[in-house]
């Protein structure tokens, strides 16, 4: 197993600078790159080793900081600061996420362990949503996989998130995976059905991927900063099924 090199760099942005984490395995030759974004905790200890398990399997990453714009690399524990995590995944706009993703993306095609022409993103809850709209905005991109985004279908809008992200589903620039499970009311199994009947519509590449299990399993279950959500089969099930995708998306070598 190659050993890991991690780098934290800052880039210019609205709010001053943005620190952008990069993990690369330590290969020898250019490997896909995978932006990860994260959940509405932050950038935890376990956010970070999230990242080195994707990394170990043959992917360069970088970890945006999405809260940028709030103070430097924050994160929030939950119970006690639930609220406060909400309000900071609120306060992105698609603006903001179209943005950060794109400085993370330009942080990863600057690395010469990357191969540029296959760049992917990734993300979890608010970061699945964050991935999405990085999947509208940014023509390089060549994979998304997107875990239980609760907010892909929406009823309620804001003034920096003034429609549906399904109304833009025919932007999407690169092939989408969506990971949730069945005990999951937000998205629920038929907010994904929704999802995947707009991204046909628009011939779309859309695959979804459902955890079924008894008793069903609920949200965020690869989360496991988040009490009360981690299930450890749903999540091992996710990330073989995530690994594949990206392997065969954006190409990695088979060991």
């Amino acid at each position: 197993m190659a050993s890991l090199i991690e780098t934290w760099v800052q880039v210019p942005a609205d709010s001053g600078a943005m620190d952008v984490l990069v993990v690369a395995p330590d290969a020898g030759t250019p490997l896909p790159g995978v932006v990860h974004c994260h959940s509405f905790v932050g950038i935890t200890d376990y956010r970070l080793e999230a990242v080195r398990r994707l990394a170990r399997e043959g992917f360069v990453v970088a970890l945006p900081d999405l809260f940028h714009r709030l103070g430097r690399r924050k994160n929030f524990s939950l119970p006690a600061q639930e609220n406060d995590a909400v309000a900071a995944a609120g306060s992105l706009s698609f603006f903001d996420m179209a943005v950060d993703t794109r400085l993370a993306l330009n942080v990863l095609l600057q690395q010469p362990a990357v191969r540029r022409s296959s760049v992917g993103v990734v993300g979890y809850g608010m970061g699945g949503t964050v991935a999405f709209i990085a999947a509208c905005a940014h023509r390089d991109l060549k994979a998304a996989s997107i875990a239980y985004s609760r907010n892909i279908v929406v009823a309620n809008t804001t003034p920096g998130r003034p429609i549906s992200p399904l109304l833009l589903i025919s932007q999407l620039n690169c092939p989408v995976q969506f990971l949730s499970s069945a005990g999951d009311r937000v998205p629920s199994p038929a907010d994904v059905e929704l999802i995947q009947a707009h991204a046909k519509r628009y011939g779309k590449r859309f695959e979804r991927e459902l955890y079924e299990s008894d008793p069903p399993v609920g949200h965020a279950f690869m989360e496991e900063d988040i009490p009360g959500c981690y299930n450890a089969a749903a999540a091992t099930w996710a990330f073989a099924l995530q690994r594949e995708f990206l392997a065969r998306t954006l190409g990695v070598d088979e060991r």
